[in-house]
């Protein structure tokens, strides 16, 4: 089953099953330094994933910057170099640093609580970190940041491997993107190649993932098959607002089973034993399957 979805979403987020292992290059044990370059919509789809995950703003904020995403973990000894390492890059550059914490059991929750520099300080220097203060709100932005992190693991954009080591950088744009396993070979030169681009203020797993969609029971469907006629597209929230990171084109089916839709029109897929969803938006779908349960 797993080689179907596998198929699925190589549909829906524009890559091809053997694309990761091609583009890696010859990987043989460990893969850090090791960068990959994606092109075109892989690209695209990958930065619109990335800059909606609950990041921490470190460095310069303006309308048009560089922007470097670090997925991380603070206990994590590779990590805390790069976190050493960039305090005088933030303050005498003009890159933003966006700090994206990795928790699948939520036990960095409370930085999407606490998203500043201060506490992130704290949390790599001497390990330690706030207490939750809104369980649901956190757990909620979590699930947002899993749901997109499963995906781009399915993908193997993050590792040859399929696997995540921390820390993982991504820059560019979304006509090429790079990701590099750190520590960077030369992290001089990776901070000079990155471009200026325009980017979203406030991620959507804070906006949207913070209040837990609500979902309404219908008759089960072992797959869902397009046959609106038009491209559908995936999201990673059921809502219209959220980012647009892929679709199915008429005819085209998604291979899994599913009980659940939103009213407003989303079809719900939970892609990880986390609770994590994607959505596929087929609103004449929904009415059919709300009308006949």
């Amino acid at each position: 089953m797993k080689k179907i979805y596998m198929a699925a979403l190589a549909l829906i987020l524009s890559f091809s099953p053997s694309f990761a292992a091609t583009e890696w290059g010859k990987f043989k044990g460990e893969p850090r330094g090791l960068t990959l370059t994606l092109e075109g919509k892989k690209a695209e789809n990958l930065l619109k994933v990335v800059s909606n995950l609950p990041w921490i703003s470190d460095g310069k904020d303006a309308p048009k910057q560089k922007y470097l995403y670090v997925l991380y973990q603070p206990t994590c000894s590779y990590s805390q170099a790069l976190f050493k390492e960039t305090r005088k890059i933030t303050a005498q550059s003009d890159i933003q640093i966006r700090w994206i914490p990795i928790s699948p059991d939520g036990s960095l929750n409370s930085l999407y609580e606490n998203r500043n520099v201060e506490t992130l300080k704290e949390a790599f220097e001497n390990q330690q970190i706030p207490y939750v203060k809104d369980t649901k709100k956190s757990a909620n932005i979590n699930a947002y940041a899993l749901s997109g992190l499963t995906l781009m693991l399915y993908a193997k954009h993050f590792s040859p491997d399929g696997n995540l080591y921390f820390p993982t950088m991504i820059y560019g744009n979304s006509e090429k993107t790079f990701v590099t396993i750190g520590p960077a070979k030369d992290m001089k030169k990776l901070l000079d190649s990155i471009p200026e681009t325009e980017s979203t203020k406030i991620p959507e797993a804070i906006s949207l993932g913070a209040t837990k969609p609500e979902l309404t029971k219908i008759k089960p469907i072992e797959n869902y098959k397009n046959e609106s006629g038009k491209r559908v597209a995936i999201r990673l929230y059921p809502d219209k607002n959220a980012a647009d990171i892929g679709g199915l084109l008429p005819g085209d089916e998604w291979p899994q089973p599913t009980n659940s839709v939103s009213k407003n029109g989303f079809i719900a897929f939970q892609i990880s034993t986390q609770g994590s969803y994607m959505f596929i938006e087929d609103e004449e779908f929904v009415k059919r399957a709300l009308a006949e349960k």
